[in-house]
C-alpha cells in the first residue's frame, strides 16, 4: 500500500505539458464502460466507482471529457493507476509506462474547435484485479479523477 501511494504521490507531482493552458472550465469528465471482441458495444456512461468486468479482450473502460469549443490546440494527459503490475505492457508514442508496470501516462491532443477528448484500454492478459483510477491532466492541473473497480465478480478484488 505505501508503495503505491509513494508512486500516486509522485505521479501526481510530475507537471504535464500542455499546448495552451486553458482551463476547461465548466469541463464534465465521465467514466466509460463497453465492450469489445465478440459482443462490440458503443461507450456507455457509468458512475465513478463502478464495476467494470475482467474479460481479457472483451471488457473496456474509458474516459470523456466534455468542454466548451477550444479556441487552441491543448494537450490533455491521462494517468491510469493499477492495482499492482500489469505483467506485460510497453510504452508506445502517446502512452509512457512505469517501470513497474503499474500506471501510464498517455498524451491525448486536442485539436482547436474540439469539445471534447476521450480515451480508453480493454482488460488485457496480465491486468490485475482491484481497483483502479484515471487521474486527468492539462498542464499541472487535475481536471478529473475517475476510480473504478476491475473484477472477475462485482465486488471482487482488493479493496484498500
Amino acid at each position: 500500500m505505501m508503495r503505491k501511494l509513494a508512486l500516486l504521490a509522485a505521479l501526481l507531482a510530475t507537471p504535464a505539458m500542455a499546448g495552451d493552458r486553458v482551463p476547461l472550465d465548466g469541463a464534465r469528465a465521465t467514466l466509460l464502460a463497453f465492450e469489445a471482441g465478440s459482443g462490440v458495444s458503443a461507450p456507455a456512461e457509468v458512475p465513478p466507482g463502478s464495476d467494470v468486468p475482467f474479460r481479457v479482450g472483451e471488457s473496456c473502460y474509458g474516459w470523456r471529457l466534455s468542454f466548451a469549443p477550444l479556441h487552441n490546440p491543448v494537450v490533455i494527459e491521462e494517468v491510469l493507476v493499477l492495482p499492482g503490475s500489469a505483467g506485460r505492457w510497453t510504452s508506445d508514442t502517446i502512452t509512457t509506462v512505469s517501470p513497474d508496470m503499474t500506471s501510464a501516462r498517455t498524451t491525448v491532443h486536442v485539436e482547436r474547435g474540439a469539445r471534447e477528448a476521450s480515451h480508453s484500454w480493454c482488460v488485457a492478459d496480465g491486468d490485475p484485479e482491484g481497483d483502479y483510477v484515471y487521474i486527468i491532466y492539462l498542464g499541472d492541473r487535475i481536471v478529473a479523477t475517475l476510480p473504478f473497480h476491475v473484477a472477475s465478480k462485482p465486488g471482487d478484488g482488493e479493496s484498500e
